[in-house]
Protein backbone atom coordinates (compact mmCIF):
# COMPACT_ATOMS: atom_id res chain seq x y z
CA UNK A 1 0.00 0.00 0.00
CA UNK A 2 1.32 3.45 -0.69
CA UNK A 3 -0.12 6.66 0.69
CA UNK A 4 -0.01 9.52 -1.78
CA UNK A 5 0.25 12.41 0.65
CA UNK A 6 -2.90 14.48 0.57
CA UNK A 7 -4.54 12.37 -2.16
CA UNK A 8 -7.13 10.84 0.17
CA UNK A 9 -7.27 7.43 -1.55
CA UNK A 10 -4.64 4.74 -1.16
CA UNK A 11 -3.00 3.02 -4.11
CA UNK A 12 -2.10 -0.66 -3.99
CA UNK A 13 0.85 -2.50 -5.44
CA UNK A 14 1.34 -6.24 -5.41
CA UNK A 15 4.80 -7.72 -5.43
CA UNK A 16 4.11 -11.40 -4.91
CA UNK A 17 1.19 -13.78 -4.65
CA UNK A 18 -1.99 -11.78 -5.22
CA UNK A 19 -3.49 -11.22 -8.63
CA UNK A 20 -2.98 -7.56 -9.46
CA UNK A 21 -6.33 -7.44 -11.26
CA UNK A 22 -8.04 -8.35 -7.98
CA UNK A 23 -6.90 -5.02 -6.54
CA UNK A 24 -8.44 -2.85 -9.26
CA UNK A 25 -11.72 -2.43 -7.37
CA UNK A 26 -10.15 -2.04 -3.92
CA UNK A 27 -10.49 1.46 -2.52
CA UNK A 28 -9.72 2.61 0.99
CA UNK A 29 -9.82 6.13 2.25
CA UNK A 30 -6.63 7.44 3.76
CA UNK A 31 -8.33 7.82 7.15
CA UNK A 32 -9.95 4.39 7.24
CA UNK A 33 -10.26 3.01 10.81
CA UNK A 34 -8.05 -0.02 10.16
CA UNK A 35 -5.34 2.07 8.52
CA UNK A 36 -5.46 4.63 11.33
CA UNK A 37 -4.70 1.82 13.80
CA UNK A 38 -1.66 0.73 11.79
CA UNK A 39 -0.29 4.25 11.32
CA UNK A 40 -0.98 5.68 14.79
CA UNK A 41 0.34 2.90 17.02
CA UNK A 42 3.54 2.31 15.05
CA UNK A 43 3.44 -1.40 15.69
CA UNK A 44 2.76 -4.56 13.71
CA UNK A 45 -0.91 -5.50 13.45
CA UNK A 46 -2.37 -8.88 12.67
CA UNK A 47 -5.72 -10.16 11.54
CA UNK A 48 -5.67 -13.91 12.09
CA UNK A 49 -7.48 -16.60 14.11
CA UNK A 50 -5.96 -15.30 17.37
CA UNK A 51 -6.60 -11.58 16.67
CA UNK A 52 -10.24 -10.92 15.82
CA UNK A 53 -9.68 -7.14 15.55
CA UNK A 54 -12.82 -6.03 13.63
CA UNK A 55 -11.14 -3.06 11.97
CA UNK A 56 -8.27 -5.21 10.68
CA UNK A 57 -10.51 -8.14 9.71
CA UNK A 58 -12.40 -5.75 7.45
CA UNK A 59 -9.31 -5.59 5.21
CA UNK A 60 -9.07 -9.36 4.64
CA UNK A 61 -11.96 -9.84 2.19
CA UNK A 62 -10.77 -6.84 0.15
CA UNK A 63 -7.63 -8.81 -0.72
CA UNK A 64 -9.14 -12.31 -0.71
CA UNK A 65 -7.09 -13.29 2.36
CA UNK A 66 -7.88 -15.11 5.61
CA UNK A 67 -4.89 -13.71 7.57
CA UNK A 68 -2.76 -10.61 7.28
CA UNK A 69 0.17 -9.04 9.12
CA UNK A 70 0.76 -5.30 8.53
CA UNK A 71 3.42 -2.79 9.52
CA UNK A 72 3.59 0.91 8.73
CA UNK A 73 6.64 2.28 6.96
CA UNK A 74 7.72 5.75 8.02
CA UNK A 75 10.01 8.23 6.34
CA UNK A 76 10.79 11.63 7.81
CA UNK A 77 8.42 10.84 10.73
CA UNK A 78 5.44 10.43 8.39
CA UNK A 79 3.74 7.22 7.29
CA UNK A 80 4.44 6.60 3.61
CA UNK A 81 3.43 2.99 3.08
CA UNK A 82 2.21 -0.22 4.64
CA UNK A 83 4.09 -3.46 4.30
CA UNK A 84 1.76 -6.44 4.49
CA UNK A 85 1.95 -10.20 4.20
CA UNK A 86 -1.01 -12.53 4.15
CA UNK A 87 -2.30 -15.98 3.34
CA UNK A 88 -5.50 -17.93 2.75
CA UNK A 89 -5.03 -20.63 5.43
CA UNK A 90 -7.87 -21.41 7.87
CA UNK A 91 -7.04 -21.26 11.60
CA UNK A 92 -3.60 -19.73 10.99
CA UNK A 93 -1.87 -17.57 13.61
CA UNK A 94 1.26 -15.48 13.30
CA UNK A 95 3.95 -16.04 15.91
CA UNK A 96 6.20 -13.55 17.68
CA UNK A 97 9.01 -14.13 15.22
CA UNK A 98 6.70 -13.16 12.33
CA UNK A 99 5.82 -9.89 14.10
CA UNK A 100 9.46 -9.13 14.83
CA UNK A 101 10.63 -9.94 11.32
CA UNK A 102 8.00 -7.75 9.65
CA UNK A 103 8.69 -4.94 12.11
CA UNK A 104 12.44 -5.05 11.43
CA UNK A 105 11.89 -5.26 7.68
CA UNK A 106 9.47 -2.28 7.71
CA UNK A 107 11.99 -0.24 9.71
CA UNK A 108 14.78 -1.16 7.28
CA UNK A 109 12.62 -0.08 4.34
CA UNK A 110 11.93 3.21 6.15
CA UNK A 111 15.66 3.71 6.70
CA UNK A 112 16.34 2.97 3.02
CA UNK A 113 13.70 5.51 1.95
CA UNK A 114 15.13 8.12 4.32
CA UNK A 115 18.65 7.41 3.06
CA UNK A 116 17.50 7.82 -0.54
CA UNK A 117 15.78 11.11 0.31
CA UNK A 118 18.87 12.44 2.09
CA UNK A 119 21.20 11.36 -0.73
CA UNK A 120 19.04 13.16 -3.28
CA UNK A 121 18.87 16.22 -1.05
CA UNK A 122 22.67 16.35 -0.67
CA UNK A 123 23.06 16.07 -4.43
CA UNK A 124 20.63 18.96 -4.89
CA UNK A 125 22.50 21.08 -2.37
CA UNK A 126 25.93 20.47 -3.82
CA UNK A 127 27.00 23.45 -5.88
CA UNK A 128 30.60 22.67 -6.81
CA UNK A 129 32.05 19.74 -8.68
CA UNK A 130 34.32 17.77 -6.32
CA UNK A 131 37.03 17.22 -8.95
CA UNK A 132 37.30 20.65 -10.57
CA UNK A 133 35.89 22.96 -7.93
CA UNK A 134 33.77 24.60 -10.64
CA UNK A 135 30.02 25.00 -10.42
CA UNK A 136 28.24 21.77 -11.28
CA UNK A 137 25.78 21.26 -14.13
CA UNK A 138 22.65 21.49 -11.94
CA UNK A 139 23.77 24.75 -10.38
CA UNK A 140 24.58 26.25 -13.80
CA UNK A 141 21.18 25.19 -15.18
CA UNK A 142 19.37 26.70 -12.19
CA UNK A 143 21.32 29.96 -12.40
CA UNK A 144 20.81 30.17 -16.17
CA UNK A 145 17.06 29.75 -15.70
CA UNK A 146 17.08 32.54 -13.10
CA UNK A 147 19.09 34.87 -15.32
CA UNK A 148 16.87 34.24 -18.34
CA UNK A 149 13.78 35.01 -16.25
CA UNK A 150 15.46 38.16 -14.92
CA UNK A 151 16.40 39.28 -18.46
CA UNK A 152 12.82 38.72 -19.64
CA UNK A 153 11.36 40.55 -16.65
CA UNK A 154 13.66 43.58 -17.12
CA UNK A 155 13.53 43.31 -20.94
CA UNK A 156 17.31 43.15 -21.26
CA UNK A 157 19.51 40.90 -23.38
CA UNK A 158 21.05 37.80 -21.87
CA UNK A 159 24.01 35.79 -23.07
CA UNK A 160 25.79 32.66 -21.97
CA UNK A 161 29.16 31.31 -23.06
CA UNK A 162 29.98 27.64 -22.75
CA UNK A 163 33.55 26.51 -23.36
CA UNK A 164 35.03 23.05 -23.46
CA UNK A 165 38.70 22.77 -22.52
CA UNK A 166 40.57 20.10 -24.45
CA UNK A 167 43.45 18.31 -22.70
CA UNK A 168 42.25 19.55 -19.32
CA UNK A 169 44.88 17.61 -17.30
CA UNK A 170 47.75 20.15 -17.65
CA UNK A 171 45.54 22.89 -16.15
CA UNK A 172 44.81 20.94 -12.96
CA UNK A 173 46.82 21.77 -9.81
Amino acid sequence: FKTPLGAGVLKFKVQQGLDEDALNGVKLLEHDESLDQIFKKRSVFAADSRNPNPAMRKLLPLFGLKNMLCAAIYSRKHPVAILAVGNKKEGFTYNTEDYDLLDIFAKQVGIALENDFLTRRVEELEVNDALTGLYNRQYIHNRLDEEIKRAIMHQRPCSFILAQVKDFAPYQN
